[in-house]
């Protein structure tokens, strides 16, 4: 046990550990996404009816709502009830430290590379940085790269079941806590069965695998009875939820609808390859390492990026998982080449150090690290929601309308981005960030999304307010309702600030 500890104290150990959680902290968020004030008001809605999957923030009746991350939701509601919003944060800094350090172990297992290991970390860390919000994703990124690891463990071993068990755990977790996206455990896992059919194929047609084995490296499941075993277990793990079904046809539903195109979401839109030079330049980088022979790629490694690449270009929001998982690719890709980094005039120049000197370096190494989170803290006001700069959420207006309205018994009209912090304050909705809810698609119900995109068009809003008779209207400052409301005789303003004016509906005690 002691050398296993040494083992691990090295010098060159406590440096990448110290980087990685330097980068780790400088690269986490430090301000609440969105989504965050539903999930916090979700679990606390679980607690109190259970998983009725109704939806309880809207002032509109009759609208149902899947509870997507009801799991994640009451830990998140746990831990904001005792520990507040610096409790928030400080989950969320562990949860992207627990996914970089992870990531390296992965690396390095792959390159036996401690240089190129944690250089590839580092990149990913910029990379993928965006994506690490105060969102259920966060901890979901860390899942799906865990599965990718246990499904090539299961492909290249012979006795596997520890990671056939490993594998079942992590699929129910993923749909109990980030349901919409379960399908994409079985998406994921496609690159390998494809492997192993071009096998099979390779086996038969002798043209075929003289082709794959110029290209790639065609490589033999060393037991295809526990691959077959995976892809089952796999399949059959959503049903392990309180969803139903719906693990199953959740994302076919979110194609086959054109109806978010009324929110205009920006990460749901199909990505232009010259809009992200990251994206772009990870694709030159793979062509150019085909080419030049730098890399070469095992066959499901090959299809995995391709598969990944045409899945970022679709949605925005899926290049994420592009980024996670191509410089794993790239690491494989090397190790299986003639391509080679040196490195070992750094462990030379390391070995002239002496023992008192190592010493001296490892303290400087975490009073370095102490420094710059005791420095950072100190910059954090903990009582506010937001710990670096403002999100455009209506903090003072809300204030304003718990002090002077009935707050808990109106219908007031809200824009889409901060519909989720008004239910946070116990005020009935319009709409929020949670676009399904106002889908007929998923509410069998309503398409109150026709009904909000309709509001913010000067022909067919005065239409929209007059069927939902709103008591009040928040909207942004200089939007495009603030325009609409100015000119509607209907409304009254009462309440302006930098960013938001509320108006009143004339005659308001008699519509209520």
């Amino acid at each position: 046990m002691k050398d296993k500890i040494k083992k691990y104290f090295t010098l060159d150990n406590i440096i990448i550990y110290s980087l990685i959680i330097i980068f780790s902290y400088a690269y986490c968020q430090k301000t609440f996404d969105n989504d965050l004030f539903f999930d916090i008001k979700t679990g606390e809605s679980i607690l109190k009816y259970g998983l009725d999957f109704k939806e309880h923030f809207s002032f509109i009746p009759n609208l149902t709502y899947l509870y997507h991350h009801w799991f994640y939701d009451l830990v998140i509601h746990f831990i904001f009830n005792k520990f507040s919003y610096i409790g928030l944060y400080i989950f969320f800094q562990l949860i992207f430290l627990t996914f970089n350090i992870i990531y390296y172990r992965l690396c390095l297992k792959i390159s036996k590379s401690k240089l190129l290991s944690i250089s590839s970390t580092i990149i990913t860390i910029i990379l993928c940085s965006y994506a690490f919000q105060t969102r259920v994703q966060s901890i979901t990124y860390i899942l799906f790269i865990l599965e990718l690891y246990y499904l090539e463990k299961i492909y290249s071993e012979f006795n596997t079941t520890k990671y056939l068990i490993l594998l079942a755990i992590n699929s129910i977790i993923i749909v109990n806590i980030h349901m919409p996206v379960w399908l994409l455990t079985i998406v994921f896992a496609l690159p390998m069965y494809a492997e192993l059919f071009l096998h099979y194929l390779s086996n038969k047609n002798k043209k075929i695998k003289t082709f794959l084995n110029k290209h790639f490296i065609l490589e033999e499941p060393k037991n295809s009875k526990n691959l077959l075993i995976a892809l089952l277990i796999l399949l059959i793990s959503g049903l392990i939820s309180p969803f139903g079904l719906s693990p199953y046809t959740f994302i076919i539903k979110v194609a086959l609808t054109n109806k978010y195109d009324y929110f205009h979401i920006t990460e749901l839109r199909s990505l232009k390859i010259y809009e992200d030079y990251y994206y772009l330049g990870l694709t030159i980088i793979f062509l150019i390492g085909i080419i030049f022979k730098m890399f070469k790629f095992k066959v499901r490694d090959f299809i995995l990026f391709v598969g990944l690449f045409i899945f970022g270009l679709i949605v925005i929001r899926n290049t994420i998982y592009f980024y996670l998982a191509v410089p794993l690719i790239f690491l494989r890709g090397i190790h299986n080449s003639d391509f080679r980094v040196n490195i070992s005039f750094i462990t030379n120049f390391l070995k002239r150090f002496k023992k008192t000197h190592l010493i001296i370096i490892k303290s400087f190494v975490l009073i370095c690290i102490i420094c710059i989170y005791v420095a950072s803290f100190k910059e954090i006001d903990y009582k506010t929601y937001d710990f670096d700069i403002p999100l455009n959420y209506p903090v003072k207006a809300v204030e304003y309308i718990k002090e002077n309205i009935d707050y808990k018994n109106i219908k007031m009209y809200n824009e889409f981005d901060y519909g989720s912090y008004l239910a946070f304050n116990d005020i009935p909705i319009f709409i929020d960030s949670r676009a399904e809810v106002y889908i007929s698609d998923f509410n069998n119900s309503y398409d109150i999304c026709i009904d909000y995109a309709d509001s913010l068009d000067s022909n067919k809003s005065k239409a929209i307010f007059d069927k939902y008779k709103f008591d009040y209207a928040l909207v942004y400052r200089y939007g495009y309702a603030y325009g609409i409301l100015e000119v509607n005789n209907d409304y009254i303003e009462i309440y302006r600030d930098e960013d938001f004016v509320l108006y009143e509906r004339k005659n308001n005690e008699e519509n209520i």
